[in-house]
């Protein structure tokens, strides 16, 4: 947790705030790590949960997800592969902000036990 170092003075922003714009940094470095390329920005006044918890409870959000076709309809559909980057975007996302390494696992052979 961010905390401010002097309760007298009143912080330009919130930690919650501060945290969010961390956050933007590492998801857009996961996604730019995956996708070879900055994250495109698109605003939409389409309503999903993202919008009801910002509007309703001030908790910011973001929608991140794959391109589709058809949202909503009856042939609602999405590319496979780009379902596959965009899960490689979380878990790199994840990784990341969890300050998650990689290690070495050696799985012994069920001969061998």
């Amino acid at each position: 947790m961010l905390t401010f170092p002097d309760p007298r003075i009143v912080p330009r922003t919130t930690p919650e705030k501060a945290m969010a714009g961390i956050e933007a940094t590492v998801r857009a470095a996961a996604h730019a790590s995956v996708h070879g390329g900055s994250l495109p920005e698109r605003r939409t006044t389409a309503v999903n949960d993202t919008r009801y918890y910002g509007l309703y409870f001030d908790i910011p959000g973001l929608c991140y997800g794959s391109k589709g076709e058809g949202a909503h309809a009856f042939d609602e559909r999405t590319s496979i592969e780009d379902l596959r980057k965009c899960t490689r975007t979380m878990a790199t996302f994840i990784a990341n902000w969890c300050g998650l390494r990689a290690v070495s696992v050696h799985v012994r052979s069920p001969e061998s036990l």
